[in-house]
C-alpha cells in the first residue's frame, strides 16, 4: 500500500518545489498544480496531486502518526 504524504513547499522551481516532509526536504514535481512557498501539498510518486488548506494538512499528519 502507498500512501499520499502531506508536506510544505519550502522552495519553487520551474516544473518542481523542494517539499519539506517531517524534516526529509525531497524534490516533487509539478505537472498536476502550482503551489507556492508555504503552502501544504500533498505528493505521491514525486508528483504534487493537490494543494491542502493547513487544517486539513495538519489533520493527515495527525492521523499518519499512529501508522
Amino acid at each position: 500500500m502507498c500512501l499520499a504524504i502531506p508536506g510544505k513547499v519550502m522552495r519553487v522551481e520551474k516544473g518542481c518545489v523542494h517539499v519539506d516532509f517531517r524534516g526529509d526536504v525531497r524534490k516533487v514535481y509539478t505537472e498536476l498544480v502550482e503551489p507556492m512557498k508555504g503552502e501544504w501539498v500533498l505528493a505521491y510518486a514525486n508528483q504534487v496531486m493537490e494543494i491542502l488548506p493547513d487544517r486539513k494538512a495538519k489533520k493527515i499528519l495527525e492521523s499518519m502518526r499512529d501508522l
